[in-house]
């Protein structure tokens, strides 16, 4: 199963009306649960500790938003700001970034994704927190409009 077929599932999960799913495809195992109770939807994932066998870089999404442009999660998983404990982060607010520059990580099933930063800008603010768990569209990092 490869990153494009999993994020393929977690949007069509997310257009559906179903509140829970499984799917198993050799290897791995991947269920999905909608936090009915909540009404914006939100998902909880359990998976086995597999890793992918691929390498991908995920293009993270942006969104306009008031005071600026949002670079959004594009999987679930754990952020990260730098790329390994003890080390510098990326990036800091106040940083100017380039149109490709690595702005932080996702760890999703022990894979790192680098997210990076899909205009130039600069950076506002880091909402995200170091080693929180994020979901699919939370806000990273915001950079100047």
């Amino acid at each position: 199963m490869e990153l494009n077929e999993i994020e393929r599932i977690f949007e069509k999960f997310e257009k559906s009306s179903i509140s829970e799913m499984e799917l198993e495809a050799g290897q791995y195992r991947l269920f999905l649960k909608r936090n009915v109770a909540s009404p914006v939807s939100q998902n909880a994932i359990s998976q086995t500790s597999t890793p992918l066998p691929q390498s991908a870089e995920s293009k993270a999404d942006v969104k306009d938003v008031e005071d600026g442009k949002a670079i959004k999660a594009p999987l679930v998983g754990t952020f990260y700001r730098a790329s390994a404990p003890g080390k510098a982060p990326y990036v800091e607010v106040g940083d100017s970034v380039k149109k490709g520059d690595v702005v932080g990580l996702i760890e999703a099933m022990k894979f790192m994704n680098e997210i990076t930063a899909p205009a130039d800008g600069v950076v506002k603010a880091i909402p995200a927190e170091d080693g929180a768990f994020v979901e699919f569209d939370e806000t990273l990092v915001l950079l100047d409009a």
